[in-house]
């Protein structure tokens, strides 16, 4: 969770190399059999399927709360081991609510409650790793591990396009929920700031970082490209809030800045 300081960006050029590397590699999200099964041609849709709209619904009003509690109540109700596909229309909204709310304990409980077969899967994977990034609060990698998740959920071929729609919205709120809440810290941790460091924080373009510094009374010194941080607690001013920004402009920025750091 983003408690302490932020961990630094990696330095290391092969562990940047086998991001970039993974970062278009997404296989089949649902593995082969289980693509075939997610939609069924069954009369009768089971307790994951009927739940699926409201879920969807309450994740179009960002409502995560609310969808905590119907996804979890879903999953007490099933069966423990079920290893049905459409499990993961259910896990997978729920996993990212929790994360959206920063509560990853919770998140890690949820993808832990996934038998094997459905563990193993590329979806599933790929969500436990944009877990893992966020726990282990190596910023830079959770964009990346956002855009491999964003990207398999936007596959023209994906198995649910309801679904995979789904996931791409809640992906996007969740970079948005994360950089926000590490615009904060940076507030309380750092007194300096390389624009370059932020960028790499933030997952931002440099003009809307700092279009976005100045909205929350940071300082910016063009000549040296520094970031001078205000904490609001001492502050004692209202800050505004962190700029949305589309996930084409997010993700387009995450490419590019693996591939100039890979250089």
């Amino acid at each position: 969770m983003l408690h302490g300081p932020p961990t630094p960006p990696p330095t290391s050029a092969k562990e940047l190399q086998d991001e970039a590397r993974v970062r278009n590699n997404t296989g089949n999200p649902l593995g082969s059999q289980a693509s075939s099964s997610l939609n069924p041609t069954q009369s009768r849709p089971d307790a994951y399927q009927y739940t699926f709209s409201t879920i969807k619904s309450l994740a179009a009003q960002q409502n995560f709360q609310d969808l905590v509690d119907v996804a979890e109540k879903t999953d007490i109700n099933s069966d423990s081991i079920d290893q049905q596909s459409t499990r993961l229309l259910n896990t997978t909204p729920l996993v990212l609510a929790y994360l959206i709310m920063d509560d990853l304990p919770s998140a890690r409980f949820a993808l832990l409650r996934l038998p094997d077969k459905l563990a193993s899967l590329p979806l599933s994977k790929a969500l436990s790793n944009l877990l893992a990034s966020a726990w282990e609060r190596k910023h830079s990698h959770v964009y990346v591990k956002a855009e491999i998740l964003f990207n398999m959920a936007s596959q023209s071929d994906f198995p649910d396009a309801k679904f995979g729609s789904l996931i791409a919205e809640m992906v996007t709120v969740f970079v948005e929920s994360f950089r926000s809440r590490t615009f904060l810290l940076l507030s309380k941790a750092y007194t300096s700031l390389p624009l370059s460091l932020g960028q790499t924080y933030l997952g931002m373009p440099a003009d809307q970082l700092i279009l976005a510094a100045e909205r929350n009374n940071w300082l910016y010194d063009p000549s040296t490209q520094i970031l001078s941080p205000v904490d609001p607690k001492k502050d004692g001013k209202q800050q505004s809030p962190v700029p949305t920004f589309s996930s084409l402009e997010t993700f387009h920025f995450v490419a590019d800045s693996v591939a100039r750091l890979e250089i």
